[in-house]
C-alpha cells in the first residue's frame, strides 16, 4: 500500500512538472537595447512558480511573474489557471489594476484554498519606464551601470485569491541605461547552500552587484544557487 501511494505521488509530481514546463515561454523576447533572460529550476516537490512575456503592442511588453502558495499537482493546476487568466485579461484591458482585480475575482470563486503572489509589469521599450502592479510578490531588484542599487518605490500589496477588497501596490520607475533588473520568486533567496543555510536577499543582492556586467554569468550563478 505504501509503495502504491509513493508511485501515485511520483506520477502526480511528474504531471505537475509537465504542466509547469508546458506553459512557460519557449524563449525570451528580443529587442534592440535590451537583453532578456529567464530561468526556472524545478524542485523535487514541484511548486507553482511561473513567468510570462506578453507583447502589448510594438512599444510595450508585459512581464509577469507569480508564485502559488501550495505545492504539487494542485498548485500546478492553480498555476495554469492563473497563467491563462493573466494572458486573457492582458488581451482585454490596458488597466493594470483592473487586470489584477479581475484575476482575483475569478480565483476567489474557485475557493481553492490557495493564493498567488503576482508581479505584473509593463515595460515601455522607448522610454525605459517600467510600470508595475504588485500583489504580494517580492519587488524587483534594480542596479545601475555602476552596480549601485536603485531605490524602488514599494507600498502594501496583497496576494490574489484571498481578499475581495484587494490592496495592490502600483508603482513606476525608469530602468537606468546600462542597468539590470531582476524579477524573482522566493525560491531564489530561500535556496540553501551545502551547509543548509538559506542564501537570503542580502547574498542575492551581493551576487547581483558583483555579476552585473555579465548577464550570462548571473544566470549560471542563479542556477547553481537553486540546485
Amino acid at each position: 500500500e505504501t509503495q502504491r501511494l509513493l508511485n501515485q505521488m511520483e506520477r502526480e509530481m511528474e504531471l505537475a512538472r509537465q504542466a509547469q514546463k508546458s506553459i512557460l515561454p519557449m524563449r525570451s523576447p528580443r529587442r534592440p537595447g535590451y537583453d532578456f533572460g529567464s530561468l526556472i529550476v524545478p524542485a523535487r516537490v514541484v511548486g507553482g512558480d511561473f513567468y510570462d512575456f506578453i507583447p502589448v503592442d510594438k512599444q510595450r511588453l508585459c512581464i509577469a511573474i507569480g508564485d502559488i502558495s501550495d505545492k504539487g499537482l494542485p498548485a500546478a493546476l492553480f498555476m495554469a489557471v492563473t497563467f491563462s487568466l493573466v494572458r486573457a485579461e492582458t488581451g482585454r484591458s490596458d488597466n493594470r489594476r483592473q487586470i489584477l482585480e479581475n484575476v482575483n475575482k475569478f480565483l476567489l470563486r474557485l475557493n481553492a484554498k490557495m493564493f498567488v503572489t503576482l508581479l505584473y509589469c509593463i515595460l515601455d521599450f522607448k522610454t525605459g519606464i517600467l510600470q508595475y502592479s504588485r500583489a504580494g510578490h517580492l519587488p524587483p531588484i534594480v542596479i545601475d551601470q555602476y552596480a549601485k542599487f536603485v531605490d524602488i518605490p514599494v507600498a502594501e500589496g496583497q496576494p490574489l485569491g484571498v481578499f475581495e477588497n484587494l490592496h495592490i501596490d502600483q508603482q513606476q520607475f525608469t530602468i537606468p541605461d546600462g542597468g539590470l533588473m531582476l524579477l524573482f520568486s522566493d525560491g531564489l533567496h530561500e535556496a540553501v547552500d551545502s551547509f543548509g543555510n538559506p542564501f537570503g536577499l542580502d547574498r542575492v543582492r551581493d551576487i547581483l552587484s558583483f555579476l552585473s556586467k555579465s548577464f550570462h554569468d548571473l544566470i549560471i550563478c542563479c542556477f547553481k544557487m537553486c540546485c
